[in-house]
Order: C-alpha cells, then sequence, then structure tokens
C-alpha cells in the first residue's frame, strides 16, 4: 500500500481516519478501582473470619468456666450447702448467682441470698463438651426482679449415692462480657481493614501507572498509524509483555502493503469460486418435473461452499426416465469441475444407449483420462420405464445401494450391483466389473438414492451398524411420508454424530398410484 500523499485529498481522508475518542477513565484507574473492590472483599472477609473466631473463643471460654463452675457446685451434697457461705462463689468465679435446687423448685442455698429467682426468654445452647451440663441463654433477675441481664445459665444435675438425680446446681453468667469484648474486636478489627485497603489501593495506583506509562506511549503510535501514517515506526522501550507488543504492533504496519496485496489475490480467488459455483448450481437441475406416473423429489446439502455431489434427470427418446446420482472424491473446485464434465458426458451417452451399464461405460471412458491419480467418481444410474414401473439400474462403486420401498409390505429392499467407481481404470477391467440389477416399483412403491455422504466417518469395525443406521433412517422417513429434505436432515444428523462432515443428497423417484 502507499504512502499517503500531500494535498487536500490527504488531509480529507486523515481527517476522517483521525480517532475522535479519548481517554476518559484510564486503566490505572479502572484497574485499581477493579482490583481494590476484589481486596475490599477480600480483606472484609478476612475481617470476619478474624471476628468470628474471637467470638468463638469467647463463646467456648464462657462455657467451659461455666459448665466448671456448675459441676463444682453439684459436686456438694445438700447438707453441705446449709450453712455455706455461697456467695463467695460469686466472686472466685465472677457469676451473677448461684442457686441449688433440691428436687424441682425447693432451694436449699442461692448466692443472691432470697428463695426466688427469675429469668425469661430462654434457648438451648447445643454444645459438646458436656453432655451433662445443660447451657441456656435468656434474662435473669434477682429475686422477684424483671429480667432484664442477658445471661447464660449452667445447670448440671445432683445425684445421690446410687447416681440418681434429686436436684440441681445452677450458676449464672453475664453476657455482657463477651458484648463488650466481640464490640472491642470488632471495631479493631474494621480499623485495620480500612488502613490495609487504603494502603493497598495506594500502592497499587501508584504500581499501575508506572506499568501503563509504557502503554500511553503505545496508544499514541496505533492513533497516528490509524490516521493513515502507514511509515510511522514504533519503537521497542522495553522487554516485557508489553514491549512485545510494540514490535508485534510495528512488524503488522510493515507488512499492511503485504496484506493489501493478499487481500486482493484472495479477491480473486473468491471470484474464481464464485464462478465455478455458479456453473455447478446451473448444471443441476433446480428442479426435476414429474412425469406421467412418476414424481420426483431432490434435496441436497453441502458442507462447504461447492457440493462435491450431483444428481440429474433426462427423459430418453423412448419415454424412460434417467436419473443418476454421483458423488466426487474431492471436494472445492476440482470436485465441480469433473462433476461438470461428467454431467454433460450423460447426456451425450444417454442418446446412444438406453443400457444403465453401457451409459457408465461410455462416461469412464471420457472421465478417467483426465482424472488425476487417486481421484474418482462414484455413480448410481437407474432407467425407470413410467408404463410399467420396470426400473433396470447400474452402480460405477456407490457404497449405498438403491433402495426400493416396497408399500403394499411397509419395508425397504436393497439393491445393489458390483462395479468399481470411474477413474480408477480406463479399459476392460471397469467394463467387467459393471453389472446391472432390474426389478419393478409397483403403484406407490420408491426408488431412493442416496449419496455417499451418507456414510462418511464410520470407522471400519462399525460398517455394518454404521449402514444400519442409515437403512433405518430411510425406512423411517418412508413409512412417515417424509420428503427429501427432511431425510436429507435425518442423515446429517447420523453424520454429524460420526463426527463426519460429507455432503449429502438425496433423489426420491415414486410410482403415482393410479
Amino acid at each position: 500500500m502507499a504512502r499517503p500523499t500531500t494535498g487536500s485529498s490527504s488531509a480529507t481522508r486523515e481527517a476522517s481516519l483521525t480517532s475522535t475518542r479519548r481517554v476518559r477513565f484510564g486503566l490505572a484507574s479502572r484497574l485499581t478501582l477493579r482490583v481494590g473492590l476484589v481486596a475490599a472483599a477480600a480483606i472484609g472477609l478476612a475481617g470476619w473470619v478474624a471476628w468470628s473466631a474471637a467470638a468463638d473463643g469467647l463463646e467456648r471460654e464462657l462455657n467451659r468456666q461455666g459448665i466448671f463452675a456448675a459441676r463444682i457446685a453439684a459436686a456438694v451434697p445438700f447438707d453441705g450447702w446449709k450453712d455455706a457461705p455461697v456467695e463467695r462463689m460469686l466472686g472466685s468465679s465472677g457469676a451473677l448467682d448461684v442457686w441449688i435446687v433440691r428436687g424441682t423448685s425447693e432451694t436449699v442455698a442461692s448466692a443472691s441470698g432470697g428463695k426466688h429467682f427469675a429469668y425469661s426468654d430462654q434457648e438451648v445452647i447445643p454444645q459438646d463438651d458436656d453432655k451433662l451440663t445443660e447451657i441456656r441463654r435468656g434474662r435473669y433477675g434477682r429475686g422477684k426482679a424483671t429480667p432484664v441481664e442477658p445471661a447464660r445459665f449452667f445447670s448440671h444435675a445432683i445425684r445421690d449415692r446410687n447416681g440418681n438425680p434429686i436436684g440441681r446446681a445452677t450458676v449464672v453468667y453475664s453476657e455482657r462480657g463477651i458484648e463488650a469484648a466481640l464490640g472491642s474486636t470488632a471495631r479493631s478489627i474494621l480499623a485495620s481493614c480500612v488502613v490495609g485497603l487504603l494502603a493497598t489501593l495506594a500502592v497499587l495506583f501508584l504500581a499501575t501507572r508506572g506499568v501503563m506509562r509504557p502503554l500511553a506511549v503505545l496508544l499514541q503510535d496505533v492513533q497516528t498509524v490509524a490516521a493513515g501514517h502507514y511509515e510511522h515506526r514504533t519503537r521497542v522501550r522495553s522487554e516485557d509483555e508489553i514491549g512485545v507488543l510494540a514490535d508485534s504492533f510495528d512488524r503488522m504496519t510493515r507488512n499492511i502493503a503485504q496484506t493489501a496485496a493478499l487481500r486482493a489475490e484472495l479477491s480473486t480467488r473468491e471470484e474464481e469460486a464464485a464462478l465455478v459455483q455458479d456453473l455447478h448450481e446451473r448444471l443441476r437441475p433446480s428442479k426435476i418435473a414429474a412425469i406421467a406416473g412418476l414424481s420426483f423429489d431432490t434435496c441436497s446439502k453441502s458442507h462447504g461452499a461447492i457440493s462435491s455431489d450431483l444428481y440429474d434427470q433426462l427423459v430418453l427418446p423412448s419415454g424412460k426416465v434417467a436419473v443418476l446420482l454421483m458423488t466426487a472424491s474431492e471436494r472445492g473446485l476440482p470436485a465441480a469441475t469433473v462433476l461438470s464434465m461428467a454431467r454433460t458426458a450423460f447426456r451425450m451417452a444417454a442418446r446412444n444407449t438406453e443400457s444403465p451399464a453401457a451409459i457408465l461405460r461410455l462416461l469412464n471412458t471420457q472421465l478417467a483420462p483426465d482424472l488425476k491419480r487417486g481421484m474418482f467418481v462414484a455413480a448410481l444410474l437407474a432407467l425407470i420405464d413410467p408404463t410399467d414401473g420396470s426400473v433396470t439400474f447400474a452402480s460405477a462403486g456407490h457404497r449405498v445401494p438403491a433402495l426400493h420401498w416396497i408399500a403394499s409390505e411397509g419395508g425397504l429392499a436393497r439393491r445393489q450391483t458390483s462395479g468399481i467407481a470411474m477413474g480408477f481404470d480406463a479399459g476392460p477391467v471397469f467394463d467387467r466389473s459393471l453389472e446391472e440389477g432390474r426389478f419393478a416399483l409397483a403403484p406407490g412403491d420408491a426408488l431412493v438414492l442416496i449419496s455417499e455422504g451418507a456414510f462418511d466417518g464410520i470407522a471400519r469395525d462399525q460398517t455394518t451398524d454404521g449402514e444400519r443406521k442409515v437403512l433405518l433412517t430411510v425406512l423411517a422417513g418412508a413409512r412417515a411420508a417424509d420428503k427429501a429434505d427432511a431425510l436429507v436432515a435425518n442423515i446429517i444428523k447420523l453424520v454429524h454424530e460420526r463426527k463426519g462432515s460429507g455432503d449429502v443428497s438425496a433423489l426420491l423417484v415414486t410410482r403415482q398410484a393410479t
């Protein structure tokens, strides 16, 4: 591509290519914001984990202390509590109250000095430390006072010498200490998280700006080239990823002219392919017309731009109808060219004989000398008499047999003869390999021709099973009176299941009931 010339036209072109977009929110800020959100989430999660661990530790410590005090209180016999100064236990353990109850309601002793105590809103706290001690959480009040103090109750059964429960000892601890400790811990954790997050954002922003500076220079180079200055060269200022990117961009600008030349060449090839595709479509009949006594339905699906299949129909001078289905071994332009030659040769050969084998021999004589080594064309040719439904057919290496739908029996018959594909041999070997077969279409019967793409992707050790699935698909379609397009769609599903990608065509000839 030539460099842009000076002058008014160049200025207009440069103005049209220059981008009006500007950087409004830099990558450094965006990256800092996004990473900051992730860091905030991570720091918040760590703080929550630390706070949860502290709360769990305080809970366990209070439970251990309460269980121990309750077990000590329950170890003293009732008679030992009569004159004992129970209030000492308050000072030694930090409990709010301790009371000893015989049976269910007889108070033997209490640290508050009274016979009554009040509590409310109790809930049982599940715990694994001591199954014999029950822990409850609720509100506590001494004597007959209204329960307002958040407290935890530790009750341990008092047993006689035989191990039978005869009462219980209950120790009450306030939960205000836990609440105060948790509040202080939460404030400390929150302050640490905020300071850590701000420090992280500051360091991240400064580091990101330093990293993004070479990228800003590269952005200016990109804008210069985008404006049409393809002679501009980008300097490589670092050996990191941005340096590699700068070098790659510079090589890209050097290759623009070469890319333009390749694009022109590709455009020429595309035009040639379009011409061959147009030729291929013109050679294939867009619609096969019905003939008195026979109806035709066709469909072809190609994996690529150009199909490797070709079908044709020709009414012979005797009134018989010749239907031909061919598949080339290659795809693309070679396939289109060879199939076009084969169709022309078929129409010329059918004027001289009404023998399917003889027509295929003439086709092979025309094609074999011009096909490159290894390329071949498989074909299936049938001649149908509309008056009595008789069919004469021959196969030139076509793997998919002619299929005869017998309406009266609701079944499918394989009609297959021997023969090698056209192109392997131009002489007696091909001629001797061909055989003709004959059968008759009763009213309502159909002849189904399927291209070789139906067998695409079948592994050698699964040939029998793969062919059976194709035949069952055709049988199901015939029973359901499917059209050719539905039959081709179902076969393509089988091909895709086998990881194949062949072209699939179908030609259905039905003898109409009188």
